[in-house]
């Protein structure tokens, strides 16, 4: 009487694991980077939030604005918003550039120029 073998060889089930341990490694990194883009794709668009309300703030009182360095809270994060005045010496414009950094970093995640009047 001869048995047949139930089951699998040591073989096949390691063989098995180490498929089924790279695919899921595979689907943990894409995860891991799709994540970090989002996460950066709103870091950036709440960035060009601030920036906008900057850029209005400018236009409603625009005497008010002077160059300089600060710090805006914006749904849970801290921003560096950098202002430079430029002086135009051919028009009666100011040129004004607002960078937005994360606070802490020196990495502008967002820019803008306008021409405002005097």
């Amino acid at each position: 009487m001869h048995f047949k073998p139930l089951g699998f060889t040591l073989l096949e089930v390691i063989a098995a694991l180490a498929i089924t341990s790279i695919t899921a490694l595979s689907v943990l990194s894409v995860a891991n980077h799709a994540t970090h883009k989002a996460q950066r794709f709103a870091n950036q668009q709440l960035a060009y939030y601030v920036l906008n309300n900057q850029l209005v703030r400018s236009k409603i009182e625009p005497k008010n604005v002077k160059t300089g360095t600060s710090t805006v809270s914006e749904q849970g994060r801290n921003w560096t918003v950098v202002t430079e005045v430029t002086p135009s010496t051919t028009n009666k414009a100011n040129q004004v550039t607002f960078n937005i950094q994360a606070a802490g970093s020196n990495i502008i995640v967002a820019s803008s120029s306008i021409w405002l009047g005097l």
